[in-house]
């Protein structure tokens, strides 16, 4: 006798309420997980749809007018000037050089 032959005996022998309530669950399960999916999916959007302002910047503000935008630029541009005068100021003969990994520099 053959493998084959062993389990269609067993299967004849099962009984079919077991096998109904086997697939049933599985059915289940089945649904379950999709309508847990679709859950997840649909809760995920509703959050995306709610952020405002920029993609990966929680604090950016948007909502400037153009007197506001041109003001921080100046006091933008003041803070470099003073930074790069301070660095121009160093004498060379105090300056060293260290050579920098661009990939290792986290912000």
């Amino acid at each position: 006798m053959t493998e084959n032959d062993e389990n269609d005996k067993k299967m004849q022998r099962s009984n079919p309420k077991k096998l109904k309530l086997v697939t049933f669950t599985g059915a289940a399960g089945l649904l379950g997980l999709a309508v847990s999916f679709a859950i997840f999916a649909f809760n995920s959007h509703k959050q995306k749809s709610k952020k405002k302002g920029l993609p990966g910047c929680d604090t950016v503000c948007v909502n400037l007018t153009a007197k506001e935008i041109l003001d921080l630029v100046d006091e933008i541009i003041s803070i470099s000037t003073r930074v790069h005068e301070a660095v121009a100021l160093v004498p060379l003969n105090k300056l060293s050089y260290q050579p920098v990994n661009v990939f290792s520099v986290h912000f």
